[in-house]
C-alpha cells in the first residue's frame, strides 16, 4: 500500500496549495466582481477542487480508513481522539457552530458506518461487501452529479430569462442569442459527458476490487 499512501501524501500538500490560493481569492473577491465573469470562473474552480476533495476522501476510506479499522485497537483509537490539533477548526465545536451551524450540526451526526470498511469473513464474504461498497460509491457520486446538473440547470434557466429581459429592443435581443446558446451548449455538454464518464470510473473500481478479490483467493 505504499504507491497508495504516497499519493495520498502528494493529495494532501495539493490540496492545501488549492485551499488556499481559493481562500486568498474569496477573501480578495468584492461581491460586484463575485458577480461577472471572475466570479464565475472562481465558482467553476470551488467546484472542481470540491470534486477533488471527494474523490481524494473516498480514496482514503479506501486506503487508509478501512484498514484501519482491522488494525487499531480500542486503546489506540482513544490515544488518537485525545490528541488536539491546533489549527484544526474541527477540534473548536462552539466556533465551528457559530460561523456555520448547518455544518456543526451535521457534524455533530453520529457515524453509524464506514463504506469502505472490509468484513474479516471468508474471501467470497469479503469480496462481496467489498463490490457493494464500490457500487454504493459510484452511486452515490453519480447522484451527486445529477443534483448538481440540477442546480446548473437552475442557475441556466434564471440566467437566460435575466438576459432576455435585459433586451430592450430588437437588437439587443440578437445579441444575446450568441452567450444564451454557449451557455446551453456548456450545460448540454455537461450534462452528456458527466454522467457517463462516472459511470465508466465506477465500473473500473469495482473492476479493480474484484482482481484484488481474486487474488486474495489465490
Amino acid at each position: 500500500m505504499r504507491a497508495d499512501l504516497q499519493r495520498l501524501v502528494r493529495e494532501h500538500g495539493g490540496g492545501y496549495r488549492s485551499a488556499r490560493h481559493l481562500a486568498a481569492r474569496l477573501e480578495a473577491a468584492s461581491g460586484e466582481r463575485l458577480r461577472g465573469s471572475a466570479g464565475a470562473r472562481l465558482a467553476r474552480e470551488l467546484h472542481a477542487y470540491t470534486a477533488a476533495t471527494r474523490t481524494h476522501m473516498r480514496r482514503e476510506e479506501d486506503v487508509f480508513y478501512a484498514q484501519s479499522l482491522d488494525a487499531l485497537e480500542h486503546g489506540d483509537w482513544a490515544a488518537l481522539g485525545s490528541e488536539a490539533v491546533p489549527d484544526d477548526p474541527m477540534q473548536d465545536r462552539a466556533g465551528l457552530a457559530a460561523a456555520y451551524p448547518a455544518l456543526a450540526a451535521r457534524l455533530a451526526l453520529p457515524q453509524r458506518e464506514i463504506s469502505a470498511a472490509r468484513s474479516r469473513a471468508a474471501a467470497d464474504l469479503a469480496w462481496t461487501v467489498d463490490v457493494a461498497a464500490t457500487l454504493r460509491r459510484g452511486m452515490e457520486r453519480l447522484v451527486d452529479a445529477y443534483g448538481e446538473l440540477l442546480h446548473d440547470a437552475g442557475h441556466l434557466v434564471v440566467a437566460q430569462v435575466k438576459a432576455l429581459c435585459a433586451a430592450r429592443s430588437p437588437l439587443a435581443l440578437a445579441q444575446t442569442a450568441g452567450p444564451a446558446a454557449a451557455r446551453s451548449y456548456r450545460f448540454a455538454t455537461r450534462c452528456v459527458t458527466l454522467p457517463p464518464r462516472i459511470v465508466l470510473e465506477s465500473a473500473r473500481e469495482v473492476a479493480a476490487v474484484a482482481r484484488q478479490a481474486a487474488t486474495r483467493r489465490r
